[in-house]
Order: C-alpha cells, then structure tokens, then sequence
C-alpha cells in the first residue's frame, strides 16, 4: 500500500532566567544596641545571600534584621548557578553611634572647698550637658571640675548626633567640718 506519513512532535522547554532585585531600605545610621530591618525585594528562582552574614539574623533571605556593633556595610548577592545569569549585587551602610560613657570617678565625699576631677571616657563625638551647671568649670565637657558647697547630685547627658543618648550621675557628698 501506499506509505503513510505520521505526523510527529517534539517540544524543547527554553526557561527564561531573570534575576531582580530591589533594596528600598537606604543607607541608615543606628544606636549602637539597636536593630534595623532591611527590606529588599526579588523574583523567585535566585539565591540569595547577605555579607557579612555575621550581625544579620538570617543572611539568606530578602528581609534579614541587622543588629552589628560597628558601622557595617552590607551587600546583597542574587545568583542563579547553571543560569547562565551574571551575579546581581546592591548594598547599603548602617552606621553605628556609640553613645555609651563610663563614669570613672566614684560617689566621693569631699571637704567644703575641695574640687573633684571628673574623670569619664566615651567617644570624642560625643556632646556632653551636665547639672546643675553651678560649681563646675564648664557643663559641657565630657571632664569638669567640680566644687560644691553642698550635698550635690550631679548628672550628664551624652548625645550622638542628636540621635543617640547616654546618662550618668555621680554624688558629691560636702563634709563641713564645724570647730567647737
């Protein structure tokens, strides 16, 4: 008989890859103790991974809640391995304000007319009030001297940028020896 042609197919499946990726969170500064989410947003399909990954509470999802200690840059890598894809990568900085201060002297007692040398560390950014304002040099330095004539709770507030804040007090005891 007569040859039949059957008819055939074939099918060959082409993916399309794509990586995108979006940071909406911008470069941001923090207090030190303080967290900041991130928000980032991409298509499925990629890998995704944050570094450094260690102040970040998951380094491979879009969304991570960074916590560093230090002004820490972070970058955001999209892959696709076997894709053919270029690596796609962004990133912001978090800046850290440390506005801790150590109050070195202790509560002191003091003669009437004695001074007391503050002595304190802390950034060098940092800017100091302390108050009450009266017996002391200067309020605001991270170190006054002070000299009361009286029982006398002093304190100090330390500000970072206006943003970060720290306080401390110290009590000056005034012993006013009376001869008989």
């Amino acid at each position: 008989g007569p040859g039949s042609l059957c008819p055939s197919t074939d099918s060959i499946k082409i993916t399309v890859s794509d990586i995108n990726i979006s940071l909406f969170s911008r470069d941001t500064i923090i207090c030190l103790g303080a967290s900041y989410l991130i928000h980032a947003t991409g298509n499925a399909g990629p890998i995704y991974s944050w570094t450094p990954a260690t102040s970040l509470n998951n380094p491979a999802i879009l969304q991570p809640t960074a916590s560093p200690i230090s002004t820490t840059i972070y970058s955001l890598t999209a892959s696709w391995p076997g894709s053919g894809c270029p690596d796609l990568t962004v990133g912001l900085k978090v800046t850290v304000l440390d506005a801790t201060i150590n109050l070195h002297t202790p509560d002191t007692t003091i003669c009437l007319g004695d001074e007391v040398n503050i002595r304190m560390s802390g950034d060098p950014a940092l800017v100091y009030q302390w108050i009450p304002a009266m017996a002391m040099n200067n309020p605001t330095v991270k170190e006054p001297v002070i000299s009361p004539m009286v029982n006398t709770t002093f304190s100090v507030t330390a500000t970072y940028g206006g943003i970060c804040f720290s306080s401390a007090a110290l009590k000056i005891v005034v012993a006013n020896p009376i001869a008989s």
